[in-house]
């Protein structure tokens, strides 16, 4: 390698497959389109450009071009319908090639991020691609058992390699040769001839799938799920990269050994994110026990508050600027407030006898309102870090609360697993309504932006809408024919988004009901989702992405 630098990338396992399918139909000619992804995600691909000053990343959060003085992402390559398993430079580093679930090779403009073609052949994933010494071809490996040669500058297909029993994962260029190698899940590694297309030999040793092989002047290696990494030639000498499994990103001195940075994100599901007041930044709550700030125009993480060993569930932010401060509810620990710009922890608040699913700010931001599993809603002063309510009625978990209105027409409103939604008097502690008519666990409630409706999102696939004044039943969407595990109003309260098990976002339009579009993008459970005022959508998932969609003119 010319970099000195060895990059691990260390990922985890991604069960889920993404969905598949057309968007919906749009309003006024608009449609959504995904526009950032905040944090790596597992990363299933690293490839340095050829003067070794770029690095692009390729993983379930799409494609990352980094610049390695500096590691920060400089691009963003957002266009394939799912998990991206492979990147490749063209020898000349003026384009980039991935390789998608969606089943297409994509070529970029590496300079601008345009995307220059797509190349459609292969009948199921594509896990490989690369480029030849020269630039003119690509290769591609595939779940279709096929490797595909393409002719780069045209995309025209050239020939079709088949030999192997089952799904290819990795291919590699000869520098020296027009060979090409290709590893398998058969345990094989096969070398062709490019130029006539024939197999010339098959390598057999590995016990177990064949992830990755590599070419260097003298020889050839390949990585396997059998914990090996095997050399076919006694003359290899170049350095050996290889994938593991915890989704950071990290920097190792290949003279050294010595880790000399480390790059991570959230390591475990995203449950859940929420927009600051001034929809600058995004925080972030992980399962994995860290609660993340995000710079919102850039993805650039901006404070980490680390709670190792627990889990997170839920974040809030206070309302307004002034005194800004970040709440978030944990499995094991106290509800922790910090400030969210000194990273100061500001309170602990200790009362519920099981995990704390959900938090929400009072209007004027100094008392807390908090759902669990113990069953109760308690209303907090923050301040003083006591509980001043504690409101009980539901019959099982409390998976979501909100806060609103003034004086004496605060209200507070809960959802539960056991079905209902409650609305109550925070002041006076009483409930003043129970809301029925979801026929399966309810996982999230939201107020529309007139303080005059509230929407449901609920296990039986259901949204829907309530007169909060009256408690009536107005409206019911059939959104998703899996669980819904949230909802959220557009600002101008014409729209509502869901987030299902479905891994996609559907946005509907109220008044008519009409679906406007499917989001499709995420490869496991999509557990929230949030507007903000320029019609962006931001969507979190078990997949470890937080997805940022814009709304294209």
């Amino acid at each position: 390698m010319k970099n000195s630098m060895l990059v691990v990338s260390l990922l985890a396992v991604c069960t889920a497959g993404a969905s598949s399918g057309r968007t919906g139909a749009v309003e006024n000619g608009a449609s959504w389109e995904p526009s950032r992804i905040f944090g790596l995600g597992p990363v299933f691909s690293l490839s340095y450009s050829p003067d070794g000053t770029k690095l692009v990343i390729a993983g379930v959060a799409g494609t990352q071009l980094w610049d390695v003085a500096s590691w920060s992402v400089e691009r963003q390559f957002l266009g394939h319908q799912g998990a991206v398993h492979s990147a490749s430079w063209s020898p000349d580093q003026s384009q980039i090639a991935t390789a998608s679930d969606d089943q297409t090779i994509k070529i970029w403009d590496a300079s601008t991020g345009a995307l220059l073609n797509t190349l459609v052949g292969h009948t199921d994933k594509v896990y490989a691609v690369a480029w030849s010494s020269d630039g003119a071809t690509l290769a591609s490996g595939s779940g279709d058992t096929k490797v595909r040669l393409w002719d780069a500058a045209t995309g025209t297909p050239l020939a079709v390699l088949e030999s192997h029993t089952s799904t290819v994962l990795s291919v590699s260029w000869s520098p020296m040769s027009d060979r090409i190698s290709s590893g398998s899940m058969d345990r094989t590694v096969k070398i062709w001839r490019a130029s006539c297309g024939a197999l010339e030999r098959t390598l057999v040793g590995h016990t177990t799938w064949v992830s990755s092989v590599a070419w260097s002047v003298g020889g050839l290696a390949s990585g396997s799920f059998d914990g090996t990494v095997k050399t076919w030639s006694p003359s290899g000498s170049d350095d050996v990269a290889s994938a593991s499994l915890d989704q950071t990103l990290r920097q190792w001195n290949a003279s050294t050994g010595a880790e000399s940075a480390r790059f991570r994100g959230h390591t475990n599901l995203i449950y859940d994110v929420s927009w600051s007041p001034d929809f600058t930044k995004l925080a972030s709550a992980s399962v994995d026990g860290s609660i993340i700030i995000w710079d919102a125009a850039t993805a650039t993480l901006l404070q980490i508050f680390d709670q190792r060993g627990d889990y997170a569930y839920g974040v809030a932010w206070s309302p307004g600027l002034a005194n800004l401060k970040l709440a978030a509810a944990f499995l094991y620990g106290p509800i922790r407030i910090w400030n969210p710009e000194t990273g100061e922890l500001l309170r602990e608040l200790l009362g519920h006898q099981s995990r704390v699913n959900a938090v929400a700010f009072s209007p004027d931001g100094r008392r807390l309102v908090s759902g669990s599993d113990d069953r109760t809603v308690k209303i907090w002063d923050i301040e003083k870090g006591t509980v001043l309510q504690t409101l009980t009625g539901h019959t099982w978990v409390v998976e979501s609360v909100l806060w609103w209105g003034e004086g004496e027409q605060e209200r507070v409103a809960s959802c539960s697993l056991d079905s209902t939604i409650k609305i109550w008097d925070p002041n006076a502690g009483t409930l003043l309504n129970t809301l029925e008519g979801h026929t399966a666990e309810v996982l999230s409630i939201r107020l529309s932006p007139d303080e005059t409706k509230l929407a449901s999102g609920a296990f039986d696939g259901t949204v829907r809408i309530w007169n909060v004044s009256t408690g009536a039943l107005l409206q019911t969407i059939p959104a998703h024919s899996a669980w819904i595990f949230s909802v959220a109003w557009s600002l101008d309260g014409t729209k509502i988004a869901s987030s299902s098990t479905d891994h996609t976002v559907k946005i509907w339009e109220v008044a008519s009901e009409r679906l406007l579009q499917t989001l499709i993008g995420h490869v496991g459970y999509v557990y929230s989702t949030d507007w903000s005022p320029d019609e962006s959508l931001v969507s979190s998932s078990e997949d470890v992405t937080i997805r940022l969609w814009s709304p294209r003119p």
